[in-house]
């Protein structure tokens, strides 16, 4: 307890953060992106194809982890102060 309150004198504006919160994270929304974009992408090759090869499967995913945008990124990181403010309340 010493050391939270002379963190809070040094740190004033220091935010309570949960010890797990991965809606806090940006990299794990951007995980939850790509695995919405493979999971689509595999639902379609299995109608046709009735399965999907590992390596088929790691290539999808690698090919949405190469065409994500520097804009979805930049979104991303933009959207953790809403989040932050929320959790705060």
């Amino acid at each position: 307890m010493e050391m939270k309150a002379f963190i809070h004198r040094q740190v004033p504006k220091l935010l309570e953060w949960p010890s797990y919160s991965p809606d806090l994270n940006p990299i794990e929304n951007l995980w939850a992106i790509i695995k919405k974009r493979v999971e689509k992408r595999v639902n379609k090759i299995v109608q046709k194809e009735k399965s999907i090869s590992i390596s088929h499967w790691h290539g999808l995913i690698r090919k949405e982890w190469k065409d994500i945008t520097v804009d979805l990124c930049l979104n991303l990181v933009k959207g953790m102060s809403s989040h932050v403010n929320e959790s705060n309340e």
